[in-house]
C-alpha cells in the first residue's frame, strides 16, 4: 500500500512521478488506485491508473514511477499493490 499525500501547491503544472524502491525489476505487479472516485473533474491527463487497475513491471515502478492524477491540496491517493506470478 502507498499513501501518496499532496500538502501543497505544486510549482509546476502535472504532478511528478513518485517512485518506488526495493521491487524485483523482473517482476510483475498489479496497482490500483483505491480512491479513484475521488480523482477532480480537473484532472484532465490520461492516466491509466485513473481509469482501470495497471500492471507496470518493477523496472517501472522503480524509474518511472506511478503517476497520480492532478489533485488539489490537502489529498492523499491510496494505490495498492500486489505481486502478480509470471
Amino acid at each position: 500500500v502507498v499513501y501518496a499525500a499532496h500538502f501543497t501547491p505544486s510549482a509546476q503544472i502535472a504532478p511528478r512521478p513518485l517512485r518506488l524502491v526495493r521491487l524485483d525489476p523482473e517482476a510483475r505487479y498489479a496497482v490500483s488506485l483505491r480512491n479513484r472516485g475521488a480523482a477532480s473533474h480537473l484532472s484532465r491527463a490520461a492516466l491509466a491508473i485513473k481509469e482501470r487497475d495497471v500492471t507496470l513491471s518493477g523496472t517501472a515502478l522503480m524509474s518511472g514511477g506511478l503517476r497520480f492524477p492532478w489533485s488539489f491540496p490537502q489529498t492523499m491517493w491510496i494505490a495498492e499493490g500486489h505481486r502478480v506470478d509470471s
